[in-house]
């Protein structure tokens, strides 16, 4: 890869300008992302050189800014899992509410007026720029690759060779976003194939299929692709012996399932509606569970107030109260495909869609006729005795036509349930539920 310092005299050309350099990625790699530097956590036998300290600051001064606090995301997050996740009908599923954010923040870079308008309204930033502020401090705190936790967010851009584009947003996203930007002939199965590596690489396998199944049409004028890969270990595993089959009570039917059992100090939290428990991960927020009462259903907890509080909470000002329980939770491996189109039109964002009212003009002056026609979300959740392991993507496709207490708590997860999984700034990675164990 490169800086994009070449591209910013004049407009570029993605055809001319990618033969001039390396291009890893099946060939058409403009300029790759440069990642942020994390330290590594110390081994046993490294401790005594200062690395623990250097692990320790490096961690504070990354993640010292609170995302939760941010009412955009807050309300964004709240609305979106809402949106995706009730009216199951006896599935699972699962979403990334900051996946979609990033994706979504990236697409206001490349549009204008109302269009860029109706984006950041939905996204609660009141410019750009604050907006590129936001999505710079979420990147910071959610991302890590030290050797207790990996949460590695990643961004791509993916431009056609047949149009000019316009390189002062190009470098936005490369600069603010980490996003690396390819060149290549949509319709052809090379440069899909470079897409699909590219998203499987950055999501650990997790998602082959969806990502396998992603086309670029000819007429593609522009592909947006933020992904989101999370692996933690427990601070306190499961002891397997303990695992034992159980009956889970699904939406549709009762079901055999494997149930791990523990009883540990764990965050508490009694809601209007339900309650929760957050189980520790190494280095990251944690991963809650949120078991509804007995009289309530999953979808009247996901539209309550008291869980659009609870699932962006700051660890600053926090909800919970240690308390000694006795958990047991079913493993899980839950995979969900969305259209996220007709939410976000839901939501208020229509211009985008719309051939011939879509505003692209900071991306290229052939922008008369580009809008949106897909923009997938996909995401997989799975747990077993040692941790947890995640990945999200989100694909925006624009086509240009004709172009502690006494006794343990008893918390038992045997009927559908809510889980989320939260960054070490308490920022939603992933939101899901379990309505049936595949």
């Amino acid at each position: 890869g490169r800086s994009l310092t070449a591209m910013m005299a004049n407009d570029v050309t993605a055809a001319e300008d990618v033969n001039t350099v390396q291009k890893p990625q099946a060939g058409f790699l403009l300029f790759g992302a440069q990642y942020p530097e994390r330290a590594i956590y110390p081994q046993d036998d490294d401790g005594s050189d200062g690395a623990y300290d250097d692990w320790f600051a490096d961690n504070e001064s990354y993640r010292m800014y609170d995302p939760s606090k941010a009412d955009g995301l807050n309300g964004f997050a709240a609305a979106m899992t809402r949106a995706l996740l009730e009216n199951a009908d006896g599935e699972n599923k699962v979403c990334s509410p900051l996946n979609l954010y990033m994706a979504l923040a990236m697409l206001t870079e490349v549009t204008d007026g109302d269009t860029r308008k109706e984006l950041l309204d939905v996204l609660g930033a009141d410019d750009t720029a604050a907006l590129r502020t936001q999505a710079r401090a979420l990147w910071d705190a959610n991302y890590a690759d030290d050797g207790v936790v990996k949460s590695l967010l990643a961004d791509s851009v993916w431009l056609n060779d047949n149009m000019t584009y316009k390189p002062d947003a190009l470098r936005t996203l490369s600069e603010d976003y980490f996003a690396s930007v390819f060149s290549g002939e949509p319709g052809t199965t090379e440069y899909d194939d470079a897409l699909h590596g590219w998203i499987n690489e950055q999501t650990g396998d997790l998602l082959k299929d969806s990502a396998n199944g992603l086309q670029m049409d000819p007429a593609m004028a522009i592909t947006l692709v933020s992904s989101v890969y999370f692996k933690g270990r427990w601070t306190e595993t499961f002891d397997a012996m303990n695992t034992k089959t159980e009956t889970f009570h699904g939406a549709e039917k009762d079901e055999p399932c494997e149930m791990m059992r523990q009883v540990d100090g764990m965050g508490y939290y009694r809601g209007k509606d339900f309650s929760a428990v957050n189980k520790g991960v190494m280095n990251a927020n944690g991963f809650r569970f949120i078991l509804p009462d007995e009289d309530v259903t999953v979808d009247e907890v996901l539209a309550s107030k008291d869980f659009a509080a609870y699932l962006t909470y700051s660890p600053a000002d926090p909800m919970e109260n240690y308390a000694r329980v006795s958990l047991s939770v079913p493993k899980f491996d839950v995979t969900a495909d969305s259209d996220v189109i007709p939410t976000l039109k839901e939501m208020g964002v229509k211009k985008v869609f719309e051939h011939g009212a879509a505003d692209f003009s900071p991306l290229t002056d052939d922008s008369g006729d580009i809008a949106v026609n897909k923009v997938q979300h996909s995401a997989r959740v799975k747990i077993d005795e040692e941790g947890c392991e995640a990945a999200a993507f989100t694909a925006v496709m624009a086509y240009a036509t004709g172009a502690f207490v006494d006794d343990p708590i008893d918390f038992t997860l045997d009927r559908p349930f809510i889980f989320v999984i939260n960054g070490a700034g308490g920022a939603p990675l992933f939101v899901g539920v379990v309505n049936a164990i595949a």
